[in-house]
């Protein structure tokens, strides 16, 4: 594979998979330039979907936390087809009406760890949109100590918009601390979605979800409510005209100056981020 590509390849953390994807550009002499890892100068990512992907995960959750109080035991079924955000936003809202009012008019309580970032400020933007006030905003301050922390399994709905990087932290959340007496958590939704990443802080699940099934079980059986987790990987998709827009727009300055990427910066960082995972393939690949 000699030529050059951009794409978002999700290799570049030694993700399952990852010696496959990135060999074939090695021994073809190609350049693979990630998009996860276009960044600033403060190593800021220059355009990410972060924002629309939170906004879309907790729309979800909220439509399982919905269903699961009408349906007690019974998955979520299919997500249908938005032509906008408004539109997503007020089938929520519709679908927590009936909800509401079998629960005693009573919101669930939210937490979303990594709230500081765009994809948090996504998620809590949908809260506050569809009435949600009850939110516990964590970020690096609240999660330093390290987890699992009482304070998902206490919550009804977790949201996780962490960006996952290359160490392994721990876990926010495992099956001991969800087995624990008095859980109220109903709703897992894992925006950072990396199920087959070794560093994945939400280790209770091992396969993905997708818009025909939004919501799928832990990978073994836990005491108490049920719990089901959202993990959808391409979840900017929901509400693609705004994600698109946004996405399109972040990323177009970038775009301009590819023809010039062996002396610019967000290229050059791009490309060395590729050499370096380059290097650590098996040395047997040639």
């Amino acid at each position: 594979m000699n030529h050059t590509h951009i794409h978002f390849a999700h290799c570049f953390k030694r993700q399952s998979g990852w010696v496959e994807a990135l060999a074939p550009f090695a021994q073809g002499g190609g350049t693979l330039y990630d998009l996860e890892f276009l960044t600033d100068a403060n190593g800021r990512r220059v355009a990410a979907f972060g924002y629309w992907a939170g906004y879309a995960g907790v729309a979800i959750a909220l439509l399982s936390w919905a269903h699961q109080i009408l349906h007690p035991g019974s998955a979520l079924g299919p997500v249908p087809v938005f032509d906008s955000a408004a539109d997503l936003i007020s089938h929520v809202k519709s679908a927590l009406e009936p909800a509401l009012q079998a629960n005693q008019g009573v919101y669930p309580r939210v937490i979303v760890i990594g709230a500081l970032g765009r994809c948090g400020k996504g998620a809590i933007d949908l809260c506050e949109a569809a009435g949600v006030t009850n939110i516990l905003k964590w970020d690096l301050a609240e999660t330093r100590p390290g987890g699992p922390f009482p304070e998902v399994a206490q919550s009804d709905i977790f949201v996780n918009c962490v960006y996952l990087g290359a160490h392994r932290i721990p876990p926010f959340t495992n099956f001991e601390s969800l087995s624990s007496p008095g859980r109220n958590l109903r709703v897992i939704c894992d925006v950072s979605c990396d199920p087959n990443s070794d560093n994945n802080p939400i280790p209770i699940y091992s396969a993905y979800s997708s818009f025909n099934d939004p919501t799928i079980p832990p990978s073994r059986p836990i005491d108490g409510p049920d719990l089901r987790i959202i993990a959808i990987d391409h979840l900017p998709t929901l509400v693609a005209r705004e994600a698109s827009d946004e996405f399109s727009e972040l990323l177009l300055p970038s775009l301009l100056t590819l023809d010039r990427r062996a002396s610019d910066g967000v290229w050059q960082r791009a490309e060395a981020v590729y050499r370096e995972k380059v290097s650590e393939l098996p040395k047997t690949i040639g």
